[in-house]
């Protein structure tokens, strides 16, 4: 007969109390139970699976075109301030401020995401030319990323949190080894 592990008693509403039993078998949990009381059970496999760390995405140096490393060596100083930016540009816009046909990026899901920080035009562009940025520039683009990091943390990119919470970028002092 298969075991299974047994995570925890309890109700949706109260939160439950959660125990761990490791040698519950399947006879012993079709026992009559109380009406309000849930039973949440998963195999072993499954159990170590979801005990497993998330591991962080690594990008090396290899993964990147030259033109990338270029843009990353750039960020790099310009964000040191807020390395967390850093990897929030290669999730945004693959660090590329620019199209191959030279016009700025635009965002795929919303054309109003604009450059290598993807900027929303509808919600900064006003704000980012009262400040004195300009947004279609990279020097600019990164500029105003800063100046919304000190003021906003990472909020204006928390759509792309998935992707960038847990990059690994590459060591821009690995990239002069390459």
């Amino acid at each position: 007969m298969p075991r299974f592990c047994v995570l925890g008693f309890g109700t949706v509403q109260n939160g439950g109390i959660w125990l761990f039993f490791p040698e519950t078998t399947e006879r012993e949990l079709m026992k009559p139970t109380q009406q309000l009381v849930r039973v949440l059970i998963v195999s072993a496999a499954t159990l170590a699976a979801a005990t497993t760390s998330v591991q962080a995405k690594k990008i090396s140096v290899n993964d990147l075109s030259h033109s990338q490393q270029q843009t990353l060596a750039r960020v790099t100083v310009a964000f040191a301030k807020y390395p967390d930016l850093i990897p929030v540009a290669y999730c945004e816009s693959s660090l590329e401020h620019f199209n191959p046909d030279g016009s700025v990026k635009q965002g795929e899901v919303d054309p109003r995401d604009t450059g290598l920080m993807q900027i929303n035009t509808k919600y900064h562009l006003e704000d980012s030319r009262r400040l004195g940025f300009d947004i279609f520039t990279e020097q600019g683009n990164k500029a105003y990323a800063l100046y919304l990091r000190k003021h906003q943390g990472l909020q204006p990119w928390n759509s792309s949190r998935d992707c960038w919470e847990d990059l690994i970028l590459p060591d821009v002092r690995m990239l002069a080894l390459s």
